[in-house]
């Protein structure tokens, strides 16, 4: 039998879960493997948990929310010889899942996850302190994963990131951004950054999902300029919280990169994977191409 770490974040979205837990184990039970569970009790728990127990493992499965995947790709990338890594989406909005292909409901992930297939995952490297699976933001709305109250988002889901995103309205200030791509110097005002390995950052999408690719060495930038008039703004805040930025290309700077450094006037904070990922000046950012195994639906 193969031996697997499954690692449950209790505080998930989905109030269901437990319930549908011994389905879960049976799934993989009868898949073959043989499973060892463990809860997390605080924030970086799953972190610690896999630089400690998961180099014993064939898979290490994550039973959370974006931001549990995150906690379990720096726990994996810190490991010589990282196992393959499984994940039951039971978030928010789950975009790494969807972006992957990976179900939604948890038994079918399971499912999936048992009669599945390895793929090779590019990873995100922040300021060569912290990796990231699927973005890294700054600006409006980019907090909002993170400073969103969990009661809230589990009554919600989704609507609970409109209405912070709403609220913050009032709060939303352009920063000016300097970076360089392809010997040309950049000198933006922006209201929101994304650099991405996905075509869906919390809930909205950011291009087609035919141009995404997980595994190409390539991070996608995209840049959301200060809009110049007060129709122009409303207008494009609209877009962006009732279905993507990816209609509004007047107001758009789109770069594929494989790496990329930002200078700001001051320190800006940014959120990983949906996490607050501190404040920087400065911040390098780089791909680590096919650096994970992941295991995706057939």
């Amino acid at each position: 039998m193969k031996s697997m770490l499954l690692l449950v974040n209790t505080h998930t979205s989905k109030s269901d879960l437990r319930a549908k837990m011994v389905d879960i184990i049976d799934i993989f039970v009868r898949g073959g493997y043989e499973v060892t569970v463990q809860t997390s009790q605080q924030s970086l728990d799953v972190t610690a948990i896999i630089r400690e127990k998961g180099s014993r493992f064939d898979v290490v499965t994550v039973c959370g929310g974006d931001g549990t995947v995150n906690e379990a790709v720096n726990g994996l990338m810190s490991l010589d010889s990282p196992p393959a890594l499984g994940y039951i989406p039971t978030g928010t909005t789950n975009d790494f899942a969807i972006s992957l292909g990976i179900p939604t409901d948890v038994a079918d992930a399971a499912a999936s996850l048992v009669n599945g297939r390895e793929m090779l995952l590019d990873i995100g490297y922040f300021n060569q302190s912290r990796h990231f699976g699927y973005v890294a933001a700054f600006g409006a709305f980019s907090d909002i994963p993170y400073s969103t109250p969990q009661n809230q988002k589990n009554r919600l889901g989704r609507a609970a990131y409109v209405l912070e995103g709403v609220k913050s309205l009032p709060r939303i200030r352009p920063v000016r951004a300097r970076f360089a791509h392809k010997g040309v110097e950049y000198d933006e005002e922006v209201i929101l950054g994304l650099v991405s390995n996905s075509s869906i950052v919390a809930g909205f999408q950011i291009m087609d999902l035919s141009d995404a690719s997980l595994q190409d060495g390539l991070l996608e930038v995209t840049l959301v300029r200060n809009p110049k008039t007060f129709s122009d703004s409303g207008e494009l805040v609209t877009t962006m919280l009732t279905g993507g930025i990816d209609s509004a290309q007047n107001a758009i700077l789109s770069l594929q990169v494989g790496s990329i450094s930002f200078d700001f006037d001051s320190a800006i904070p940014w959120t990983l994977d949906g996490e607050y990922g501190g404040s920087a000046q400065h911040v390098e950012i780089s791909i680590v191409k096919k650096a994970l195994r992941i295991i995706v639906n057939k």
